[in-house]
């Protein structure tokens, strides 16, 4: 198991072994495990309203996963399989 993923390749790449139908969320909050929907996704700077200017050519281009609903508690088999000691 990948212990972080920083580009949209390596997100990409860490979801293709699973079938397109399988749900996906977020597990936040590790004191206080939670499960989330995934939320709105979007990319700085070409998605941000920059409010007339043109956006900064040299900034970096970085994908943003929002956190959705949130939807209880993690599951004990979620932590488990995060490799969590989640208690």
């Amino acid at each position: 198991m990948r212990p972080e993923i920083a580009t949209v390749g390596e997100l990409i790449d860490a979801l293709a072994g699973y079938p397109p139908e399988t749900c996906v969320r977020l597990a936040v909050a590790p004191g206080y495990p939670q499960a989330s929907t995934i939320g709105v996704i979007a990319c700085s700077p070409e998605d941000a309203d920059h409010h007339g200017r043109r956006p900064d050519p040299d900034e970096e281009r970085v994908v943003w996963i929002g956190e959705g609903a949130q939807i209880g508690y993690l599951p004990e088999i979620a932590r488990n399989a995060l490799g969590q000691p989640w208690t």
